[in-house]
């Protein structure tokens, strides 16, 4: 499902149509979760799952990072960038910038991010979200923890070298002094931002949190029913669409009669939703949209639609050649990329040697739900 938000007469002026919006995102196709397409104030009011979190975050008193924010009562705010997929990264990436930080987990809020440039590669896919930016976000939190230190040490006047931090505190062991992130928040927000060549990163010795095992940071709202997904997302004026795609990948539409799918109480309209073209990737398959004003609506008025196909090439697809299409690449000699020793001098010397072939079926790499999108 597509959830689509109302939008008056003046708004359409100056923002792309619904039909229009369809086919730019349905048509380019990469895998969105979510997109931010509101102003700030409009994103922290609507019941959008964690936009109490985020306006938090935004009035938090110290954000020396965009992946970090830190509060005067000593909450710190930690963004996670991708998208939670079951994967585990909305406790994993925080985690990361709350170890180089030395916060106290008990006290850090993770908030969800929007779709934002300013956040790098949002792309979740490819189990590389700690690959790409683990050094980053450490040194988000390293930043944050070294200009800690240098608040602190100035207002005790004594050596940065000699301050030092514990959970959530810096410490000044010589004097027994210390002093809470909270209570060095609004001052550390006034210094310079440190170049990475200042920072000094954990040693591994010393990770608090990376490497360890630990509970998903949202698990027991989502064991007991209390999560937020993307089709939980409500907005005033919402509508939903429910797309017909075609029945052989890469097909077209030829014609559309939404007739009888318009006369179903609630929808709104229909779209056509061009097919990608070659090669597919990430693109969407292409169909047609109907829109309504409930779930049930737009799905009842796709089953009504009659669309008649161009059908592409595709459709004289047969999985028994090609699987001996396969079969028969597999066994000819392949590239050799890099070689250890010599395969045919070893096999030369006899032994016993045990061959076997696998073959796995086609599989669709769907997702257990449908995808979710909220555009405004």
């Amino acid at each position: 499902m597509i959830h689509i938000e109302n939008i008056s007469k003046q708004e359409q002026e100056t923002a792309s149509s619904r039909r229009g919006f369809l086919k730019g995102m349905l048509g380019a196709g990469a895998f969105v979760l979510s997109v931010r397409w509101m102003p700030e104030q409009v994103f922290a009011a609507s019941t959008v799952p964690n936009s109490s979190a985020a306006e938090a975050m935004g009035k938090a008193a110290w954000q020396p990072s965009v992946y970090l924010a830190l509060d005067t009562d000593g909450t710190a705010y930690v963004v996670a960038h991708r998208s939670e997929m079951g994967n585990g990264v909305r406790t994993s990436l925080p985690r990361i910038v709350a170890d180089e930080l030395d916060a106290d987990w008990a006290r850090v809020k993770v908030v969800q991010a929007t779709g934002d440039e300013k956040y790098g590669d949002q792309d979740t896919d490819g189990s590389h979200s700690v690959v790409s930016f683990f050094v980053p976000l450490r040194e988000a939190g390293a930043t944050a923890r070294l200009m800690l230190v240098s608040t602190a040490a100035k207002q005790w006047n004594v050596p940065e070298g000699e301050c030092s931090t514990e959970l959530h505190n810096v410490v000044h062991k010589v004097t027994g002094k210390n002093l809470g992130y909270g209570e060095l928040a609004a001052a550390a927000a006034k210094l310079e931002v440190p170049k990475k060549e200042a920072l000094k990163l954990k040693p591994r010795s010393e990770w608090r949190y990376i490497g360890k095992d630990a509970a998903g940071y949202d698990l027991k709202d989502l064991c007991t029913g209390k999560g937020i997904f993307g089709q939980d997302t409500r907005m005033d004026g919402m509508l939903y669409a429910s797309v017909l795609h075609p029945p052989v990948l890469g097909s077209t539409v030829k014609s559309v009669d939404d007739k009888a799918a318009l006369a179903v109480t609630g929808v709104k309209q229909t779209a056509t939703i061009d097919t990608f073209k070659p090669p597919v990737l990430f693109q969407a398959l292409g169909g047609v949209a109907v829109l309504a004003d409930n779930t049930w609506a737009a799905m009842q008025g796709r089953k009504k639609l009659k669309v008649e196909w161009e059908e592409s090439s595709h459709r004289v697809f047969n999985s028994g050649p090609y699987r001996k299409e396969l079969e028969d690449t597999a066994r000819k000699p392949g590239k050799v990329v890099r070689e250890v020793g010599n395969v045919d001098t070893a096999f030369a010397q006899g032994g016993k040697i045990i061959e076997a072939e696998y073959y796995a079926p086609l599989l669709a790499h769907a997702s257990m739900e449908p995808p979710a999108a909220l555009a405004v």
